[in-house]
């Protein structure tokens, strides 16, 4: 531990007796940052999401050895610093999942994502057979948490992950799917039809059956249904979430399905297919 810390500090040190791939080093710094962001926002709503962000204060030499601070902050007395919170919430977590506790910490609702960033957190060390991954919280000169996870550790947190997933998704949680095909079945008020009854769409690779289409926001909504003269001769590349019906555990067939909706638009291409018809 550093001599001296004037700021709340989680320090994260990486023994690599292998060589790290760059893109494992930059996804497991990026799904910290994002879970710290997903945590503080959980725990900490009144605050301004802007307010939510790591620092690097400091790397070291021979091991990785990196210092996360909070940019600003300002300590009141008995305070605990969000750092410091957001460090006990990280070792709790994967003491569950690589079975050194019993239960996950009740005080945060867990989602899908969190599952997802916590594989990737460990990726440094699951990857490569010799390496472990170390997290050191400091509390200006108090030292509150120090724990290390080992390579057969963090491979046992990645599956722990993998099973966390598929019990939130059998569980009814919503599934996202990435770069799907939409075709319109019904385009609601779109240039084709004034019609109110709503936008219909089939994604093949899902079911075959038309299901409801909702969009995050209504420029998505115009760019799939208003934007080309006949939306319905074209095929939408997009990411998808599928909402399952309430009672309904899991994806087993369409009837599972209560409606899609549209996160984002990759692109578009001619529907061949109609012309082959014609």
């Amino acid at each position: 531990m550093p001599a001296k810390i004037d700021l709340p500090t989680l320090q994260i040190k990486i023994d690599n007796k292998e060589d790290i791939e760059l893109f494992d080093f930059v996804s497991s710094m990026n799904a910290l940052n994002d879970e710290y962001i997903r945590f503080a926002t959980q725990n900490k709503k009144q605050k301004p999401i802007n307010d939510f962000k790591l620092y690097v204060n400091k790397v070291s030499d021979g091991s990785i050895v990196i210092d996360l601070v909070e940019k600003t902050i300002e300590i009141l007395p008995g305070m605990v610093p969000m750092i410091v919170e957001f460090s006990y919430f990280l070792v709790e977590t994967l003491d569950y999942l690589c079975g050194r506790k019993e239960k996950l910490p009740t005080y945060y609702k867990y989602q899908r994502e969190d599952f997802f960033n916590f594989k990737k957190i460990v990726n440094v060390a699951a990857n490569n057979h010799g390496n472990s991954i170390a997290f050191l919280s400091v509390n200006t000169e108090t030292t509150t948490i120090n724990n290390y996870y080992s390579n057969p550790e963090a491979n046992a947190i990645q599956n722990d992950c993998t099973k966390e997933i598929k019990r939130l998704e059998a569980k009814g949680q919503s599934l996202l799917r990435e770069k799907v095909s939409l075709k319109l079945y019904q385009a609601r008020d779109s240039v084709l039809s004034e019609s109110k009854r709503g936008n219909l769409g089939i994604i093949e690779e899902i079911s075959d059956k038309p299901k409801v289409l909702e969009f995050v926001n209504d420029r998505l909504r115009y760019d799939i249904s208003k934007a080309e003269k006949n939306p319905l001769n074209f095929i939408y590349n997009v990411d998808v979430e599928i909402k399952l019906k309430e009672g309904s555990l899991f994806l087993e067939s369409h009837k599972d399905i209560k409606e899609y909706e549209i996160l984002k638009l990759h692109g578009l291409i001619e529907n061949i297919d109609l012309f082959r018809e014609k």
